[in-house]
């Protein structure tokens, strides 16, 4: 997109990203407004967009346990259940310095619970691995971890029938929220407004629906028992700030090689 605009060969009217992509963008001047949609009435709002980008489907994390490994009474139900000593050494967590759940955990945690959670769970020394979701599960499944975080809600149902269970402790789920933008200069403006409208339809979000994530608008339609379950969980989203994201990163990276500086 950087070199369309610096080219002058503008060949994409719309893009659908991540918030943290989009909202680097935006401050980039890589966006335009797409004008006012009618669908765009239809999307709660809590999760309504702010003129540049129009919320799509929401990506619901939380935490994987072994059921065979974890006694019901030690389901997490807070995120300070992680911090239980019988927890040191076994937890098994998406990386917080790339792209993925561990990286919009870190944020939550710092802007939403408290802002000396991730150097408390850095100090139950946790295994960081940068596996997608769908290969962490299966640790899990599988016994390596009794715990794992962050799980994405989307992933649990290749999960079905395996000795694991998704929970979303009581203070809420991070997630993040694929959006579709009109890029600046699109070449087909009207076009793409209708392209964007179109993914705020009911048929839009019947193929969100399938596809394991959370919809932007609810609708009536089939749903996977995962879906149905956590349909009406508190999420919690973190700042639109990717500079915020960034600083918070650059904090627990710090914080990791301290510890790393200890155990050598």
């Amino acid at each position: 997109m950087r070199a369309e605009q610096a080219s002058g060969r503008f060949l994409a009217d719309v893009e659908t990203n991540g918030s943290a992509a989009l909202s680097i963008q935006e401050d980039a001047g890589l966006l335009q407004d797409h004008g006012g949609l009618p669908n765009l009435a239809r999307v709660p709002a809590t999760l309504r967009s702010d003129g540049l980008w129009i919320p799509l489907s929401v990506g619901a994390s939380g935490i994987l346990i072994n059921t065979d490994m974890v006694a019901a009474a030690d389901v997490p139900k807070s995120w300070y259940d992680l911090l239980n000593p019988k927890w040191r050494g076994k937890l098994l967590s998406d990386d917080p310095r790339a792209a993925g759940g561990g990286y919009t955990l870190l944020n939550v945690l710092y802007e939403n619970i408290d802002e000396g959670l991730p150097a408390k769970i850095l100090a139950q020394k946790p295994i960081i691995a940068r596996d997608t979701p769908a290969v962490s599960g299966r640790r899990i499944a599988r016994g390596e971890f009794p715990i794992f975080i962050t799980m994405t809600l989307n992933d649990v149902g290749a999960l079905r029938g395996l000795p694991v269970k998704f929970v979303v402790p009581q203070e809420g789920a991070p997630f993040v929220i694929t959006s579709g933008a009109l890029l600046k200069n699109a070449p087909n403006r009207n076009a793409g407004r209708l392209l964007l409208n179109f993914l705020l339809s009911d048929d839009a979000m019947r193929e969100y629906v399938k596809a394991g994530v959370l919809p932007a608008i609810d609708i009536a339609g089939e749903r996977s028992p995962e879906m149905e379950e956590f349909r009406h969980i508190k999420l919690l989203n973190r700042s639109k700030d990717w500079r915020l994201q960034t600083k918070h990163m650059n904090m627990f990276a710090a914080m990791m090689e301290a510890e790393d500086k200890k155990g050598k």
